[in-house]
Order: C-alpha cells, then structure tokens, then sequence
C-alpha cells in the first residue's frame, strides 16, 4: 500500500506537475512572465490563453523591424 503525505507541500519541494501551485501562485508567476516578456521586446504581441478561469498559456511573438 502506498504511503499518504499528511504534511502540507511546502513551496520548496513542489514539483509543478505533481503539486501545482495554488491559484494566487499561478496568477503571480502569470504576472511576473507577462512583464517579462513585455520588458523583453521592443515589437510584438503577447498572447494568454485562459482555462476555467486560469491562465494556461503564454505565446509572445517577436517582431524585428528593419527600417
């Protein structure tokens, strides 16, 4: 029989697969990857895809533009 964990994941052994964040996580590390990513480009987009409510999905497109 397999063991139960009975202790609370803590942030230091979360395995994102196995143990995801809980939503105001997920909706900070969200956040922090937009500001990235807009910080990053000079052109483009950045696209979410959202999920129940979550978002699941960062697409960015980069634009070169030789002028």
């Amino acid at each position: 029989m397999a063991s139960i964990r009975t202790s609370p994941v803590s942030h230091a052994d979360r395995h994102p697969l196995t143990h995801p964040a809980p939503a105001l996580d997920r909706a900070s590390v969200a956040l922090a990857a937009v500001a990235d990513a807009i910080g990053r480009m000079r052109y483009g987009a950045v696209q979410l895809t959202i999920h129940d409510g979550q978002v699941v999905q960062l697409e960015v497109t980069e634009r070169q533009r030789f002028t």
